[in-house]
């Protein structure tokens, strides 16, 4: 058996060897096999195989690493029922979506645009938003939406935020205002107005 003629040197039984032989032959041929493709051995779901080194049939098995940054899956979510509120403390604008992620690791990219109304005069007043990861808040912003002596004055109010949940489970994101004083009113979905709330996952 000396008719090493394989893409990887495994020793083949050669077209004149005995009958006898091809026990032994086929024994030798049997354990090259198997300790070249012990390296494919292994591995777990999600796993991909890649080169170790520059070694012929030398590979490992690793997490897969591809996919990082692509959109995995996109979620929306409208309302367009108008809410009233004199109150500095947070009500709900019931502007919400929920995702439940694919992966621990991945991102979650909140994107949301809200229609507001300041209804008084009162220049130093703004309407304030929060957004809320089911209970957690992760982002407070605010909106002053006032110009000249304007008594009701609408603008849509926008934010980005890019949020690590690190959970596989339904995700819930919401938007919740308030008055920023306390006391002039403040209306989102005024004149029942669309908001709209976009997660996408962004794969690690």
């Amino acid at each position: 058996m000396s008719n090493p003629t394989s893409n990887f040197n495994w020793q083949m039984p050669t077209a004149t060897d005995l009958v006898t032989d091809l026990p032994a032959d086929f024994e030798v041929f049997g354990q090259a096999v198997d300790s070249s493709m012990a390296d494919l051995l292994g591995g777990t779901t999600g796993q991909v195989l890649k080169k170790n080194t520059d070694t012929d049939m030398d590979f490992v098995w690793a997490a897969d690493a591809t996919g990082g940054g692509k959109v995995l899956q996109v979620v929306q979510g409208d309302y367009a029922t108008s809410t009233t509120s004199s109150s500095s403390t947070y009500a709900d604008t019931d502007l919400t979506a929920t995702i439940t992620p694919t992966s621990a690791t991945s991102k979650i990219l909140v994107m949301y645009s809200i229609s507001a109304r300041k209804d008084t005069q009162n220049s130093q007043n703004a309407v304030n938003f929060k957004l809320l990861r089911n209970a957690t808040s992760i982002s407070i912003r605010q909106s002053m939406g006032y110009t000249g002596t304007a008594i009701q004055n609408y603008f849509y109010v926008g934010s980005n935020v890019l949020d690590s949940p690190a959970t596989t489970s339904a995700t819930t994101y919401k938007v919740q205002f308030a008055s920023d004083n306390n006391t002039a009113q403040v209306t989102v979905q005024g004149s029942n107005d669309l908001s709209t709330i976009i997660l996408m996952e962004i794969g690690a």
